[in-house]
């Protein structure tokens, strides 16, 4: 095997490491209900999306982050820094509803984005 090819695996490999979850990425949409009236619905942009979702730890967060949205969050989300994200959209796994309050390009990571959330609860 080239070795560069050899590479190109321990790299694959590695990076799976590092973004060790999934999720979708799902973006509004505005439809119209029975009466007429506009509704903000979410639809599926992006499935099985890469990324590592962790609890907000806030002893261990800078403290240059914006104070409101240190206040509010309760989950951070790291994504590959070219993932189309915006702060519209919401963050969806298996048991978890993710609304980002905050998308951190500037102070993340060279390989990734940092996007601070609230879980949104149902019912």
């Amino acid at each position: 095997m080239p070795r560069n090819r050899l590479l190109d695996k321990r790299l694959e490999a590695h990076v799976r490491d590092f973004w060790p979850d999934t999720c979708t990425i799902q973006s509004p949409t505005i439809v119209r209900d029975s009466l007429g009236a506009n509704v903000r619905t979410y639809a599926d942009a992006y499935t099985n999306v890469p990324c590592r979702i962790t609890r907000f730890d806030r002893q261990s967060f800078k403290v240059d982050v914006a104070e409101q949205a240190i206040g509010l969050s309760d989950w951070v989300v790291f994504f590959e820094k070219n993932q189309t994200f915006d702060l519209e959209d919401h963050i969806v796994t298996s048991n978890l509803n993710l609304e980002p309050i905050d998308i951190n390009d500037d102070q993340s990571l060279r390989i990734g984005k940092r996007v601070m959330c609230k879980e949104l609860r149902t019912g």
